[in-house]
């Protein structure tokens, strides 16, 4: 595989190897001993049998769910989209190719007509600019929205045309590792390659090499194009939320979960919570109530609270630790009625399912360190 990386390959596709024979319930390793558990209100339909199958071969009521006031796991398999019951089994029950409920999982999401139209029309077309400079970043900018809409419904490099997508994505990378546009950019890119599987490679550890050679005395990160005007980027704190996208990128990547530099962006973070951002980049202190993330050209590196969490419990931060534990239980607290998670805290709260899954992994992750 280290040579296929080498030579410009991803590999060999999944779609290229022999179909895997799913062992139905009952039959083989799966437990079956879990019977009664549904009726009539699930329709018989295939990817509805599909999800049962997966339910009754998994532990839908954990220990850990215990923390929260309602459990969403059987709503979030059963009557959400394919991909959050793809999620479900690989953020919140660890589970990975080619385990045969991931695979029954991923054959669903798969299937989804708006996944197969992102990966066949590509990137929008853009009209043309003077500047070539800002043609080069309007073109990085729609191919980076076109991979992380790929990546959030369920695509990933093991699909040929994706793996075509990805490489092109790449040639955007200068020989130093850098990407275009601002540093927040620039880690996005490379989360998003982390996410669709570009994981060993050594153009990936160029990129983060590059950026942590950027990190302030405070810990954190801020581009110059975010100081805003009358401000000057010597005497004005780092922005919190390119410090947070940034953060993200080394938590998510082995080798730097225990770095330095991590471990600096944290204790920048930790005290900057709830307040306002210096920055341009969501400036105002709601951010930190935004749970969601979208393709969006602010939204795509929001995350709020949430994100600060998913950070620290990987960065090896528990409930023992104060701010940690107030954080974390403020964001218990957001769970709404129907056990769901929402897009945004306040008065007026919309579920949200990429919220909820990323709700479940944080609750599993955290209480599994008490």
């Amino acid at each position: 595989m280290a040579d296929d990386r080498r030579k410009g390959s991803f590999g060999k596709g999944r779609n290229d190897r022999p179909e895997r024979k799913f062992a139905p319930r009952g039959k083989g390793k799966f437990d079956s001993s879990k019977k009664g558990r549904f009726d009539s209100k699930f329709p018989k339909n295939p990817i509805t049998l599909d999800r049962r199958t997966i339910l009754e071969n998994i532990n839908a009521e954990p220990e850990w769910v215990g923390k929260l006031e309602k459990n969403p796991i059987t709503h979030l398999i059963m009557k959400c989209a394919p991909i959050t019951t793809l999620n479900m089994l690989k953020d919140v029950y660890r589970m990975k190719h080619p385990h045969p409920l991931y695979a029954l999982a991923e054959k669903n999401t798969f299937s989804h007509l708006k996944l197969k139209q992102l990966i066949s029309q590509g990137a929008k077309t853009l009209p043309e600019q003077d500047d070539e400079n800002m043609n080069r970043d309007m073109r990085f900018f729609s191919q980076l929205q076109l991979l992380h809409q790929i990546d959030e419904r369920g695509g990933n490099r093991h699909i040929a045309k994706v793996r075509y997508h990805i490489v092109e994505f790449m040639r955007f990378q200068n020989d130093d590792g850098r990407f275009p546009m601002y540093y927040h950019h620039h880690a996005h890119a490379l989360r998003t390659l982390l996410k669709l599987g570009i994981t060993g490679n050594r153009l990936i550890d160029r990129g983060i090499n590059w950026v942590i050679k950027r990190q302030r005395d405070d810990g954190g990160w801020i581009h110059r194009a975010n100081v805003p005007t009358g401000k000057n980027i010597d005497k004005i704190p780092s922005c919190i939320w390119t410090t947070a996208e940034i953060a993200a990128l080394l938590s998510e990547k082995s080798g730097f979960k225990k770095s330095d530099e991590l471990k600096r962006a944290c204790e920048f973070l930790l005290p900057n919570v709830e307040k306002d951002n210096v920055s341009t980049l969501l400036p105002d202190a709601n951010a930190w109530a935004q749970f969601n993330i979208t393709s969006d050209s602010n939204l795509m590196f929001a995350g709020g609270t949430l994100k600060v969490l998913e950070i620290l419990v990987r960065a090896g931060y528990n409930p023992s630790n104060p701010q940690f534990k107030k954080l974390y239980e403020w964001f218990l607290a957001q769970q709404m009625d129907d056990g769901m998670f929402p897009m945004a805290a306040g008065n007026m709260p919309i579920a949200n399912e990429a919220v909820s899954v990323r709700a479940m992994a944080l609750v599993r992750a955290v209480e599994s360190t008490r």
